[in-house]
């Protein structure tokens, strides 16, 4: 095992961010790995879904709840985890203690070899959307979606959530009018900054963010 390295902790304005780099070996796969696969795992899949069987009992006994899942490989790898509390909220407090809880797990499980940064985010006003719940959440805000396939000649496009039912979405926009989106065709889901999503954020979380890097 090599040196605990010092602890990074970042607050944005729309995001939080708690880093800390991990410098020995370690070793809802929710998205795909980017990047080199890590020789000690047989697929991105593989890696995330045994990282989620880590992570996951842990943030849920401590009250949050993982939105997203991710590794990026290259030079600078980096394990993202994106959590926030039932009710949508996610503190700097918050973050650093998640990121220490699972930094001591990934310790000791040892599930990725070699050096990498582990990062622990809220979502941000800008989400990814990973949940059915997330859809339910922010029906009628603007959203942009990245398919899987082709749906109606189209892999990329941005309209309001208009209406979510068990298994699809249907997504508005003056362009194309109205498009049913099975879930299964979805690849990325991502929240569009409006002046109605900003306003919505604000009085569901009134707490005030950090502007500065803290380091302990």
């Amino acid at each position: 095992m090599g040196q605990r390295p010092t602890f990074l902790l970042v607050a944005a304005k729309l995001n939080f961010y708690c880093g800390r780099p991990v410098n020995y070996p370690q070793g809802f796969g929710i998205l795909p790995l980017f990047g080199d696969l890590i020789s000690a795992v047989a697929s991105a899949q593989d890696l995330l879904s045994k990282v989620e069987d880590i992570i996951s009992p842990a943030i849920e006994a401590m009250g949050f709840e993982l939105v997203r899942l991710r590794f990026t490989g290259g030079d600078r790898a980096t394990l993202q985890i994106m959590a926030e509390r039932p009710d949508g909220r996610m503190s700097v407090d918050d973050c650093a203690e998640v990121s220490r809880t699972i930094s001591v797990l990934l310790d000791v499980e040892d599930p990725i070899d070699g050096e990498y940064m582990l990062e622990v985010s809220s979502p941000g006003i800008d989400r990814p959307l990973t949940r059915h719940k997330d859809f339910e959440r922010f029906a009628g805000h603007l959203a942009k979606f990245k398919l899987a396939r082709p749906v109606d000649g189209r892999r990329k496009l941005t309209g309001t959530i208009a209406h979510v039912s068990a298994d699809a979405i249907t997504v508005e926009n003056d362009a194309f009018g109205q498009i049913a989106l099975a879930f299964g065709d979805i690849a990325e889901a991502q929240l569009v900054i409006t002046d109605a999503l900003i306003r919505e954020s604000l009085k569901n979380d009134p707490q005030d963010t950090p502007p500065e890097t803290q380091r302990d």
